[in-house]
């Protein structure tokens, strides 16, 4: 699963039919520091690490364990369907939703072959990561 969570970070995109005002808007509201709280897919949940850290800096996502980089992406938001497209670093296209609230970020992704999930539950191959906001909240 962290294999998974290592390569969804390489290239993370949230994505739907936004204003550039909103796009502004849902970008300042992820920016800061996340760290992951935990993954689960229908089976079963594994808890996160708070060494596992997800930046987000205007349009840029950096993945880091510990002190190392593993991964950097981009990253566009908007408030209206709250999906995200994902192209991971092999090529592989997830498809899913967000959900932000107050400093708790979670996401629900599948393969784009499978098509986007309709809810926050995982079906089937699909997996969620809760990721928690560390340091200052974003304004």
């Amino acid at each position: 699963m962290y294999a998974t969570l290592i390569a969804w970070c390489a290239s993370f995109f949230v994505t739907s039919q936004a204003t550039a005002d909103d796009t502004a808007k849902q970008l300042k509201r992820l920016a800061g520091d996340w760290a992951l709280v935990e993954t689960a897919d229908e089976k079963r949940t594994d808890r996160g690490d708070d060494s596992i850290v997800m930046t987000i800096k205007g349009s840029e996502v950096i993945l880091k364990f510990g002190d190392m980089t593993t991964n950097r992406g981009t990253v566009k938001a908007a408030s209206l369907a709250m999906s995200i497209d994902m192209k991971l670093a092999n090529g592989r296209i997830v498809l899913g939703l967000y959900e932000l609230n107050g400093d708790m970020l979670i996401v629900c992704v599948d393969d784009a072959k499978n098509g986007r999930p309709m809810t926050l539950t995982p079906k089937g191959k699909q997996w969620r990561e809760k990721w928690k906001r560390i340091g200052p909240k974003a304004l």
